[in-house]
């Protein structure tokens, strides 16, 4: 597990130490950020800027658990700047490098929640 991805010790700083809580929260998260990530690329692609915004709440959320705090501020500032026509440019480099990781990220979660189930 690569802690620049991953840091298992942020959900137990904010929900404390019930394991049966942690692996519900990760598995809502695991189950969940899949379908609204898709929607966030659909919507980047499709300039749905109103929607880009909210899904990139979502996902924030996410990561906050997740312990990523570079995802965690790539997503606030897309939600921050998406409705702002200035800004907007800098929402492909953003993605881009959200998108770089995702994958990542969400393989080491399903890995840490077979680990925590054991």
């Amino acid at each position: 597990m690569n802690p620049k991805t991953f840091d298992p010790k942020a959900i137990k700083d904010l929900l404390g130490h019930s394991n049966e809580l942690i692996i519900k929260v990760y598995e809502e998260i695991d189950k969940g950020s899949w379908p609204v990530y898709e929607k966030l690329i659909h919507n980047y692609e499709n300039q749905n800027w109103s929607s880009l915004k909210a899904n990139a709440h979502f996902l924030k959320s996410n990561f906050r658990y997740l312990g990523n705090l570079e995802m965690f501020n790539i997503l606030k500032t897309i939600e921050n700047i998406s409705l702002d026509e200035t800004k907007r440019v800098e929402i492909p480099i953003l993605m881009d490098k959200f998108s770089a990781s995702f994958a990542q990220i969400m393989s080491e979660l399903k890995e840490y929640l077979i680990f925590l189930k054991k």
